[in-house]
């Protein structure tokens, strides 16, 4: 059954191109090791917008499609825009739980 309606397209388009179904990954894995992954994805979603709306969208016009509805977006965010604050934010929150469970534990250890 195709979804012909434009709304349902774009409805499900906001929940498969959510930054938060790719927040794990941001958060768990260093940027270098995810970044052409990130890429490929944000690319993905933005082409996904370029076919429901049915033309191409500068560069300019998908950051707007990145804000939020309140401020006249769709609410796409990139994923590559704060791939490295989730993962920085997760290590400093587990550093004292990953210390306590392993003494040797070092902030600075290579991945």
């Amino acid at each position: 059954m195709a979804v012909v309606d434009p709304q349902h397209r774009l409805h499900l388009l906001r929940l498969s191109g959510d930054f938060c179904r790719m927040v794990y990954l941001a958060r768990t894995t260093p940027g270098p090791a995810v970044s052409r992954g990130l890429e490929c994805y944000d690319r993905a979603v933005r082409a996904g917008l370029e076919r429901l709306t049915g033309c191409h969208l500068e560069d300019r016009e998908w950051r707007q499609a990145q804000l939020p509805g309140r401020l006249t977006g769709f609410g796409l965010r990139g994923s590559t825009d704060s791939a490295d604050a989730a993962y920085v934010a997760s290590r400093a929150a587990t550093h004292r739980l990953c210390q306590a469970v392993h003494h040797g534990h070092a902030w600075n250890a290579a991945p």
